[in-house]
Order: C-alpha cells, then sequence, then structure tokens
C-alpha cells in the first residue's frame, strides 16, 4: 500500500465519524456519503485502497474534512477526539485476532443475505449494528459519540451511528495495513492533508465548496 493509500483510509475515517456525528447532533446525514462508507465495510479482499473505496466522488466529504483539518481551515475538537477514539479502537481490535474473526464471521453472513446493495438502508444499519455491538463493543477501548440527548434516544439513529463507527473502524484498519500510525500522522500531518487537497482538485471539488464543520 502506498502514501495514497494512507491518505484514502484517513478520508474514509473523517467521513464515516462526520456522518456519525452529523446524526448525533442533527438526526440526520447525507444518503450518499453514508452508503459509500457502509460498503466499505464489506470489501475486504480488495487489492487497491481504490477498490475499497470506489468512486472517490461518493468520499469527497471525507476528503474535504480531512484536508480542512489537516490544513487548518477549520477546526472540530469534537470530530477530533472522536477520531484519536477510532483509532484507539482499532488498536485494541488489532490486538484481539479472535474478535476480529468475528467479525469476519458476521460480514459473511450479511454478504450471503444480500448485504450491502441488497439490503435497504434502515435493515443494513441495523445488521451493522448489531455485529458493532456484539464485537467491537466488547473491545476495552471504546468510541463515546458526544450529541444531542433527542437523537442519541432513538434507536433508529443509535443504529446508524454504530453501523457508521463500524465503517470509520474499517478504514483505520487500512490505514494501519497501509504503514500508518499516530506518530507518522503528527509528523506528516501537512503532507497528508496537501494530498488530500491534490485529490479533490483531481475531482473538481474547489476549496470553496468544501464543507464547513458540522453544527
Amino acid at each position: 500500500m502506498s502514501f495514497d493509500a494512507e491518505v484514502l483510509a484517513l478520508a474514509g475515517m473523517c467521513q464515516a465519524t462526520r456522518l456519525c456525528l452529523d446524526l448525533a447532533r442533527t438526526g440526520r446525514c447525507e444518503d450518499g456519503p453514508r452508503a459509500a462508507s457502509l460498503a466499505t465495510v464489506f470489501r475486504l479482499d480488495a487489492d487497491s485502497a481504490e477498490e475499497i473505496y470506489g468512486d472517490l466522488r461518493t468520499h469527497g466529504l471525507g476528503l474535504s474534512t480531512f484536508a480542512g483539518l489537516s490544513t487548518g481551515r477549520y477546526m472540530d475538537p469534537v470530530l477530533t477526539r472522536t477520531l484519536v477514539s477510532v483509532i484507539r479502537v482499532e488498536r485494541a481490535l488489532h490486538a484481539r485476532p479472535q474478535v476480529a474473526e468475528a467479525i469476519a464471521s458476521g460480514l459473511a453472513t450479511l454478504v450471503a443475505e444480500g448485504a450491502p446493495d441488497g439490503l435497504p438502508g434502515n435493515v443494513l444499519a441495523a445488521r451493522l449494528a448489531e455485529l458493532y455491538a456484539s464485537t467491537v463493543s466488547t473491545l476495552p477501548e471504546r468510541v463515546i459519540v458526544q450529541g444531542h440527548g433527542e437523537h442519541l434516544a432513538n434507536a433508529e439513529t443509535v443504529a446508524g451511528i454504530r453501523a457508521l463507527l463500524f465503517a470509520a473502524v474499517r478504514s483505520a484498519v487500512l490505514w494501519r495495513q497501509s504503514g500508518g500510525g499516530r506518530l507518522k500522522l503528527f509528523v506528516y500531518r501537512r503532507r497528508y492533508g496537501e494530498r488530500a487537497r491534490a485529490r479533490l482538485q483531481q475531482l473538481g471539488i474547489p476549496e470553496d465548496d468544501w464543507p464547513m464543520p458540522s453544527p
């Protein structure tokens, strides 16, 4: 895997985590990016990051969010803290191969049922949330999602949050497999951001169209 793969994985983490926080904060998020993020959970045997993420235009939210955070265009402390938690959860998952095996088995069952494209979005989110609760949530590290109580009390919203956290952790796995690490992120943060910006330019997404921080 290449440096570009690390950038895509970090953008994938940003997109799934940002959508997760959008749900927690407002009770809704963009359908297209959400579907794109959830689809990555099932692409376990891809030969490249590009195969995992598919059409990068569907990950423009993640690329622009990561570029904005990396270059100082905007700040979202809650998003940053949540991303750190996702990385910690992935490290805990890496140390427990039996949990990873349970996840792989659960995903295989969902694929046999038609996931991701053959299941309605709410059903897919609910099934992924169940698998997240029985596997990732058993790890000693947890992701605590901050939001508004009325949304966090809604069962369908909570299922959507957990499903997106699954996608965030999946991108964290790819980031580690591609050679990423917390020290490297600290050292090369601006270089990562510049590469994300270049990807956005290739996709025809100017900086004026980058999304601003979530409310």
